[in-house]
């Protein structure tokens, strides 16, 4: 997922379905706090992230340390990904590094 221009966003992938990266209303704007972000990729039935939420694949918690328990999916949702301490660095990007680097789209859970 690439931030294009302000909260519009393109989406890769090498196979399958890429989905979509959407900017809910009410959502405030797509940018990293200082002090750790939480991403999330979720299934929903409509456009509030307030409700409807059917599924959450995965988090990465942009911060040293672990996620808080309290926003912690796996609780709920037992499948959910949790990716801690996934940090921001500069020059102000997050990148994971696969192994072998030509890997790019079959990293899973135990892979984190």
């Amino acid at each position: 997922m690439k931030e294009i221009s302000t909260n519009t966003f393109s989406v890769t992938c090498t196979s399958g379905v890429c989905g979509n990266a959407v900017k809910t209303p009410g959502s405030g704007s797509f940018a990293r706090a200082s002090g750790g972000e939480h991403t999330y990729a979720y299934a929903d039935t409509d456009d509030d992230r307030t409700n409807g939420v059917t599924e959450i694949f995965e988090v990465m918690y942009t911060a040293f340390g672990n996620i808080a328990a309290g926003e912690d999916p796996s609780v709920d949702y037992p499948n959910a990904i949790v990716v801690n301490g996934f940090s921001d660095p500069a020059p102000d990007h997050t990148e994971y590094n696969f192994s072998p680097a030509a890997l790019r789209d079959g990293a899973g859970v135990s892979d984190f």
